[in-house]
């Protein structure tokens, strides 16, 4: 499976260090594929898919030059540069939102190790009772509280 680690994470597989070594870490680079066999890059096959390029001798999908996305390796929500890495684990994670009042549940987020599902979920924002974006209180004013869990793919 792809996953995008931000700069930190890909130096410090790559190198051992990052130059945020020098002055400090918002988090511990890699720190959530501790225990997971990851290489950097995609497999072969997977530059075939509809989402990347095709050409694997010549691309450059490999790079996000630019991302908002959370880093799968250390949690970081700095927003950059995000590196394709492939995640050897024949376990994965979803994320599930839970209704409460309606009993409705539905998958939010699929592929995720463990470690990175867990992440998400200890977010404040992913429950009603700790939210504080707005997109989180209209949720609950709209369909009464809820929260995220995670379970084991099958």
């Amino acid at each position: 499976m792809t996953i995008w680690v931000c700069i930190d994470c890909m130096l410090h597989h790559a190198n051992g260090e990052c130059g945020g070594c020098f002055v400090g870490h918002d988090e511990e680079p890699l720190s959530l594929l501790v225990g997971q066999d990851f290489a950097m890059g995609i497999m072969r096959g997977e530059h075939l898919g509809e989402n990347f390029c095709g050409d694997v001798d010549d691309c450059d999908c490999e790079t996000n030059t630019y991302s908002t996305s959370q880093c799968e390796g250390c949690g970081s929500w700095l927003h950059g540069e995000r590196h394709a890495f492939t995640l050897f684990s024949e376990t994965t994670y979803k994320v599930i939102r839970h209704f409460r009042d309606s009993g409705r549940r539905f998958t939010i987020k699929t592929g995720l190790t463990q470690a990175l599902a867990q992440a998400h979920c200890s977010d404040p924002e992913t429950s009603s009772s700790t939210c504080t974006n707005e997109a989180g209180k209209r949720r609950t004013r709209r369909s009464g509280p809820w929260f995220d869990g995670w379970t084991e793919e099958h």
